[in-house]
């Protein structure tokens, strides 16, 4: 699920593209469309509500992680982000982990 996707955009020469949530990621998917993305000079950002998404993201090979709780506008979790960012360090190292949407 996607609940919302920026246009691509050019910022001092580096692709940004920008999709808001992501819920039931597909690790399959992710390694076909990152793979594309990284050969063409892309960083792979990705905010995800659920620790599984982040963990099939990381293994997918995005390059940094924004895990966002319930609290942080009504998305598609049940964890706070105070819960999530521990684990998401724990899973996925903290030099590339970060939270999103505390109170």
């Amino acid at each position: 699920m996607i609940e919302g996707l920026n246009p691509v955009n050019m910022i001092d020469n580096v692709i940004s593209m920008h999709m808001q949530s992501l819920c039931c990621l597909d690790l399959n998917l992710c390694k076909k469309y990152f793979d594309i993305w990284h050969e063409a000079g892309c960083k792979i950002i990705v905010k995800a509500s659920h620790i599984a998404d982040a963990k099939v993201a990381a293994d997918a090979g995005c390059d940094v992680m924004i895990v966002k709780g319930w609290e942080g506008g009504g998305h598609v979790t049940f964890e706070a982000t105070t819960v999530l960012v521990p684990q998401a360090v724990d899973l996925l190292g903290g030099s590339s982990t970060y939270g999103s949407g505390f109170p």
